[in-house]
């Protein structure tokens, strides 16, 4: 009944008058609720007195603007387009080209666990490289490069990384085990020996008066105990800082390997500049295995021959901010990592029955990564932590295919070569075949001296896996400026909830880089262009009328729905008639 009708918007009216809507708020809302539970629905006048009687002054001003208005529907466009060009699928990872070893032992993950190849292949060449890196670096002309690895997989959270990494770094997890149950044994004799030590140095200066008598006591009781050495081998999610302390404490071998790079990479300092000293530091470790703190309040320490091994997996929604990091990449971090991103699994992984822990292979694997990790670290003496690997050379055919194909790669990185889009990437991976061929060759044969061309053609096939990734995610998505500013104008919008946008409101209140006319139109052009934006001759915004207004398609791709323009001549006549 009419009554009903009547009485139910105006009650609406007044509980969104109460609220603090504005009559263009309350006028929308009324038709939406006419069209959806009145029926048959109230003609489109008696819907203007009931919000005009529902309103104060100023929203009566507002309606009055309003009328001679008619409802602009926004059509039902395609789906935007992606503003960026979408990469191609990713390559087949070369599990073969991981060695005798690895190569089963990551097959059998893949086939039982159903995990991509490529994160099989990363979490067990980056738990390989842990296992190795203290014990040898490759030579090359005098210039000598570490075994360690940082690894960086894109995938969901579900694609099992966390089963993976576990199968991968089993022995590793009981070697860890068994080191710090020997660390609590050796901390119990430690503090005795401190004790004996502190009461022998008061004994020793009780009564003495003469300098250089207390200082003959104290020469002759000789060096304090020296704490032993921890027994951790993994920190998951420790921060650069804790790592330092570690490392202070006398390790020498640590290993990063985290399911959220995103968190591990945002620890090292919210600040750019603190983001860059840090990435800075990492480099240096994975450089030449040095690291520094020096704090103003508490001095400075270098720590030399320390190794980390590092494996992140980044969600594929936070990669690309990772990946364009200025201050990651700036330093080169990004660079040091072999990346990849490969075809998710998920929906495709029926049960697979069977035990991979006792699967010959990764046995086989197992029984290699306990061998490495019970062998001596080679130590600088009595430097605690302080490690001095013995060198790897090439044999001479695998020196001239290594030089070969170092010429290859920087030649590519020629202005318009298919590397010069990723040149940070290219430029390190000569040295990341001699890693990767390192640390296959120790795991063949943890008493090999030589590392053989068999060895570097599979380290260079990995390598090459790894570059065309990055080209792929990265050389091939340079991104033009313009579809920058749109994407942070489109982001803006989606953020601030933002369905229908005028010029002023983004040049007033939007992203500092969109703030000038040029580049805003600039900017809304491409979306326009990509369907992200629908222009509206005329519209009512905020109870104004703008003259250059657009209607912004959601984060979900729906319409933004609609809003008001300018009645043609022949529309008011026919509003007149009703």
């Amino acid at each position: 009944m009419a009554g009903i009708r009547n009485n139910y918007l105006s009650r609406e009216a007044y509980r969104l008058r109460s609220q603090g809507s504005t009559a263009e708020q309350i006028l929308l809302r009324l038709r939406a609720y006419n069209e959806t539970r009145c029926s048959p629905p109230l003609p489109d006048e008696e819907l203007v007195q009931i919000a005009r009687a529902r309103s104060d002054n100023t929203q009566r001003q507002e309606l009055a603007r309003l009328e001679g208005f008619v409802r602009f529907e926004a059509p039902s466009p395609a789906p935007p387009q992606n503003l960026r060009a979408l990469p191609q699928h990713a390559a087949n990872y070369p599990l073969d080209a991981l060695g005798p070893i690895l190569a089963p032992a990551a097959r059998r993950i893949h086939e039982i666990l159903k995990a991509p190849a490529a994160l099989c292949g990363q979490s067990l060449l980056a738990a390989a490289s842990l296992a190795a890196h203290a014990h040898a670096d490759v030579q090359m002309d005098g210039r000598r490069d570490l075994l360690s690895l940082f690894a960086l997989s894109i995938g969901d959270l579900g694609e099992g990384k966390n089963f993976v990494d576990r199968l991968a770094l089993k022995a590793h997890h009981e070697h860890e085990h068994a080191a710090l149950d020997q660390h609590r044994q050796e901390m119990l004799a430690y503090e005795i020996a401190r004790e004996a030590y502190e009461a022998a140095r008061r004994l020793a200066r009780k009564g003495q008066k003469d300098p250089a008598a207390i200082r003959s006591a104290l020469e002759a009781l000789g060096a304090a105990p020296t704490p032993p050495t921890g027994g951790i081998l993994i920190a998951p999610a420790a921060s650069l800082e804790a790592l330092c302390k570690l490392y202070a404490s006398g390790q020498a071998n640590l290993g990063v390997f985290h399911e959220d790079g995103e968190e591990f990479l945002g620890s090292q300092g919210a600040a750019d500049d603190c983001r860059r000293k840090s990435a800075a530091r990492l480099c240096r470790l994975w450089d030449a295995g040095e690291i520094d703190r020096i704090r103003g309040s508490s001095g400075a320490d270098k720590y030399f021959g320390r190794r980390l091994a590092m494996h992140l997996m980044l969600h594929p929604h936070t990669a690309q901010r990772v990946l364009a990091d200025e201050a990651l990449a700036s330093q080169g971090l990004l660079a040091r990592t072999l990346l990849v991103s490969p075809a998710s699994m998920v929906g495709e992984r029926p049960y697979v029955e069977g035990d991979p822990t006792a699967d010959p292979a990764l046995v086989k694997y197992h029984d290699r990564i306990r061998t490495l990790l019970a062998r001596k670290a080679p130590l600088a003496g009595p430097t605690p932590g302080e490690l001095v690997p013995r060198t790897l050379s090439l044999e001479p055919g695998a020196r001239l295919a290594w030089i070969a194909t170092h010429d290859a790669i920087e030649a590519s990185q020629r202005d318009g070569g298919p590397l010069a889009s990723i040149r940070a990437w290219a430029s390190k991976a000569p040295s990341q075949i001699l890693r990767i061929a390192g640390v296959l060759t120790l795991i063949e044969d943890p008493e090999a001296q030589l590392i053989r061309l068999e060895t570097i053609q599979q380290a260079n096939a990995l390598v090459q896996h790894h570059l065309g990734e990055a080209s792929r995610l990265l050389g091939r998505t340079r991104i033009p400026v313009e579809v920058r500013h749109a994407e942070a104008l489109r982001d803006w919008c989606h953020r601030q909830g933002i369905t229908h946008l005028h010029s002023g409101e983004a040049l007033q209140f939007g992203p500092h880089s969109l703030r000038t006319a040029a580049i805003f139109d600039a900017a809304i052009e491409v979306l326009e262009r990509k369907g992200w934006a629908t222009r509206i001759e005329g519209a009512i915004i905020g109870g104004k009328k703008r003259r250059r207004a657009w209607m912004i398609a959601g984060p979900a791709h729906e319409p933004a729905g609609a809003t008001w323009r300018k009645a043609s001549r022949p529309e008011l006549e026919q509003i007149k008639r009703r």
